[in-house]
């Protein structure tokens, strides 16, 4: 899968390299043929209405997890760095 966007004067052309899921959060890594890097994720909401949220957050043992089904604001990021 590839997305592309635009950093000045060069378009990226993101190709993803890995997907990572976790109990509360996700996170996707992509490359550009420039060499420059980006991560993409966020955590999860905590919603019953929300499919992923009811299917991995099931660890009650992970704080974080138990903080977002009480309530709490989920982070997301979309970072990126050029070689």
């Amino acid at each position: 899968m590839s997305v592309l966007t635009t950093q000045g004067e060069h378009i990226h052309v993101w190709e993803l390299k890995a997907h990572i899921d976790g109990c509360h959060s996700w996170e996707s890594f992509y490359t550009c043929r420039c060499g420059a890097k980006r991560s993409v994720g966020g955590e999860r909401s905590g919603d019953a209405n929300d499919f992923s949220s009811v299917f991995w957050m099931t660890d009650s043992d992970c704080e974080r997890c138990q903080d977002l089904l009480s309530g709490a604001q989920p982070k997301s990021w979309d970072e990126i760095s050029c070689a």
